[in-house]
């Protein structure tokens, strides 16, 4: 027998209207779009972590509301790390080192 996973926000709208609510909610949200992870990460940053593969927008917005943000990122794109060594240099400092 075979099962399908339950979808509890189907519709765009309400998955926006969740993740508004709570950030938090997107971990019920399967493939979420760039709209509800902005959402959500506005919602808090921590939401991020609840993303397989979060968007470049997404990880931005997560970093510009908190630089620790980084922590729950897996692979965070060129323009996140670039922010983050102009914004939050110590931040930076503590999570990457310089390969030669």
């Amino acid at each position: 027998m075979k099962y399908k996973r339950k979808e509890k926000y189907k519709t765009l709208e309400a998955q926006l209207a969740a993740v508004k609510q709570s950030g938090f909610a997107i971990e019920h949200i399967h493939n979420p779009s760039e709209a509800v992870q902005l959402a959500a990460v506005k919602q808090h940053y921590r939401a991020i972590r609840y993303i397989h593969n979060p968007l470049e927008g997404a990880q931005l917005e997560a970093v510009k509301n908190n630089g620790f943000a980084i922590n729950y990122i897996d692979n965070p794109s060129e323009e996140v790390i670039d922010f983050l060594k102009n914004e939050h240099i110590e931040i930076f400092d503590e999570y990457f080192e310089e390969v030669k």
